[in-house]
């Protein structure tokens, strides 16, 4: 009698424990799922007139189906790529919240109508390795943190006239950087 008590005593451990480590991985996806979709919210606020191209961000389907969004296959629910160039329809800012896609390989936005400033936040995409901005209206200088994104390998800003002073000295230094 005691060792059957004993076996239902483990094998409630055992379902117990599944349900702990089951909820546990649920969470973290989740996170990484909400970050994600926060972040793409924002830029899309950001864009005010998007001509339809951004008809497909809404949250009654999974952003990862949005137009020019890709998701990870080995991350899941992890923006890689946001790919809106050549569309000449977004005209808006970038906004700061783009550097909370973390998982963020590739950006591209270039030909389009995008004003202000390249934002700091930028230099927060470690992963990032090919950005796009060219042919847009931005203003101001580079951000020197862009230096922060090690694994950059391209980086195509040209023909925005409103970009001002020098190259920072440390985006020279990039080891990935590819001139």
């Amino acid at each position: 009698m005691l060792l059957l008590r004993t076996r239902h005593l483990l094998q409630l451990l055992l379902l117990l424990s599944a349900m702990a480590t089951t909820q546990a991985t649920a969470t973290l996806s989740s996170s990484g799922h909400d970050d994600d979709e926060r972040a793409l919210v924002a830029v899309k606020a950001k864009i005010p007139s998007h001509r339809g191209v951004l008809a497909s961000w809404n949250q009654s389907t999974s952003y990862c189906s949005w137009e020019g969004v890709t998701c990870s296959r080995r991350h899941r629910w992890r923006v890689v790529a946001l790919d809106l160039s050549s569309s000449q329809a977004l005209a808006g800012t970038i906004s700061p919240a783009i550097g909370n896609l973390t998982f963020l390989r590739s950006l591209n936005l270039s030909s389009n109508g995008l004003q202000g400033e390249i934002p700091p936040s930028i230099g927060s995409l470690r992963r990032l390795q090919s950005l796009g901005l060219t042919q847009n209206l931005l203003t101001g200088g580079i951000p020197s943190n862009i230096s922060r994104c090690t694994c950059l390998r391209v980086m195509n800003i040209c023909s925005n006239k409103g970009l001002q002073g020098t190259i920072p000295a440390v985006i020279g230094n990039m080891p990935s950087l590819v001139f």
